[in-house]
């Protein structure tokens, strides 16, 4: 008795499992008769025309299904697929574009173009207030350091804050500008470069003497400083800068010489306003 209890335990526990492997089988033929219907359809398939394309699933699917090798090759993919890949190639060439465009922007950014504006009159009659410039940078990176009569912008040194701005009137106490441009991390200013180091710089009467020669700036529009400074000889490695316009503005002669790490680059471009766009000289 036990044997033959164990016997028919078997044979329907196989029996089971039979039936649950050809139905899983039988579910895999009809998804791969679909997908191949689907892959590859095209007009003459639809049409009829091959023989074995009028077959019916349940005809694919019995066991009397004719012993048949399909012959014939697509000429070209179904128009879904043709259409999908247009679409991902168009994608992946606009990503590319934008990719190559952010790529080139920073690089511009951070070697070449720092967009900054002005302040303050400091530099009138060159450099307005709230004009916008273009600060070149890669040539003191890589090409000459800063020469007299450079338009430099920089980041001021430990003797410079706003209280020494407001004594020179390079900005008026108060102002929304006195907050924001001034002693926020980042500030950075903008000014001529007038002597460099091993030079020796003085202002006598007004006039600006380098090694002991005046400079011409009449052509600019600068005015004469009403102020003096002894003659001084600029140490390696720091400038001498001075606002275009002298007598409001906080420069070399207030709180000393420019370290040349502090330059962040050279300003050669007004690009705003418009009307006023041009190569600043």
């Amino acid at each position: 008795m036990v044997e033959r209890g164990a016997l028919r335990h078997h044979c329907h526990a196989a029996s089971l499992r039979a039936r649950v492997t050809c139905s899983a089988q039988r579910d895999k033929k009809s998804r791969g008769w679909w997908l191949g219907k689907r892959l590859f359809s095209s007009p003459e398939m639809k049409k009829g025309n091959l023989p074995w394309t009028s077959l019916t699933r349940e005809e694919l699917d019995s066991n009397e299904r004719p012993q048949w090798v399909p012959q014939w090759v697509p000429d070209s993919p179904p128009e879904w697929l043709e259409s999908s890949l247009k679409q991902l190639e168009r994608a992946s060439k606009v990503a590319a574009a934008l990719t190559l465009a952010l790529g080139t922007a920073a690089v511009l950014r951070v070697l070449v173009f720092n967009p900054s504006c002005v302040p303050s009159g400091s530099m009138v009659p060159t450099l307005l207030p709230g004009d916008c410039v273009f600060v070149e940078i890669g040539t003191y990176r890589f090409l000459r350091r800063p020469a007299r009569g450079d338009i430099v912008v920089f980041r001021p040194p430990s003797s410079f804050n706003s209280a020494t701005m407001r004594e020179e009137g390079d900005l008026d106490e108060g102002s929304p500008l006195d907050s924001a441009m001034t002693d926020a991390p980042g500030a950075q200013y903008v000014k001529r470069v007038v002597a460099v180091g091993g030079d020796t710089v003085q202002v006598e009467r007004g006039v600006v003497l380098v090694n002991g020669r005046p400079r011409s700036e009449e052509a600019r529009g600068i005015r004469s400083a009403k102020y003096s400074v002894p003659q001084l000889r600029v140490p390696d490695g720091t400038l001498f800068v001075l606002g275009d316009n002298r007598n409001r503005s906080a420069d070399s002669h207030v709180w000393g010489f420019l370290p040349e790490d502090r330059v962040v680059g050279r300003s050669w471009l007004r690009w705003k306003p418009l009307s006023r766009i041009g190569v600043l000289k």
